[in-house]
């Protein structure tokens, strides 16, 4: 969701509005508001990637492409019961993206310019998907019927290759991002966990050493 605001923590100018921006605390409310609906587990966590094949772990969980071999690998491939819908709060989002880059001083710099172009070509990013489920950047792999018509049977046959191109479409903020929002956003994470996992603060609480947090990053 914080990815939906075009300036969030830090503006283009890049001065640290994290503590100012009313759209960050909005967010971070209606968060923290939710709190009872939460498994209480820490992303990424042993106990987080233990719940994908519990009965009690996860009602719902957000489910960006490269998400599904997160969930079949924890699950593996005979677990049934889980499904995807065509939703997301606010409408579109993106964490952002991989970039493959040849440096200046590679030993064979044209063969691998030649590799880097092969890896992103469309035809290639369309077998990724249809493979491994990561969606393509490329708008003609996602036009291509490959992707456009691909099917999940993990995910009870849904519609994947339709319902990810809903969700790229609807994605229409570019987020600028500076030098200092991952420093900011890695102590935003630790305030909601605060609240949440550990459950050691109140969210007003977290949320003002939050800002403390952020000042001293100035």
């Amino acid at each position: 969701m914080i990815n939906q605001l075009e300036e969030s923590y830090v503006s283009k100018d890049g001065k640290i509005i994290a503590t100012d921006n009313k759209d960050v605390k909005d967010l971070y409310d209606q968060l923290t508001a939710t709190k009872d609906m939460s498994a209480h587990l820490q992303q990424w966590s042993d106990d987080w990637n233990a719940a994908f094949k519990a009965d009690d772990g996860f009602a719902t969980i957000q489910c960006p492409p490269w998400l599904i071999n997160n969930i079949k690998g924890n699950t593996g491939e005979d677990f049934k019961g889980w499904q995807i819908a065509d939703v997301f709060p606010g409408g579109g989002g993106n964490w952002g993206g991989s970039y493959l880059v040849v440096p200046e001083s590679s030993q064979n710099k044209e063969l691998a310019t030649e590799l880097v172009a092969w890896l992103t070509a469309p035809e290639q990013q369309t077998a990724v998907f249809t493979t491994a489920s990561n969606y393509p950047s490329s708008k003609k792999s996602q036009e291509s019927k490959e992707v456009s018509s691909k099917t999940d049977p993990y995910l009870n046959d849904a519609k994947v290759g339709e319902i990810f191109a809903n969700r790229a479409n609807a994605y229409d903020v570019v987020p600028y991002k500076g030098n200092q929002y991952f420093d900011i956003q890695t102590k935003m994470t630790d305030a909601l966990n605060r609240v949440d996992v550990t459950q050691e603060q109140d969210a007003d609480a977290a949320y003002k050493q939050w800002t403390e947090d952020v000042k001293a990053l100035s």
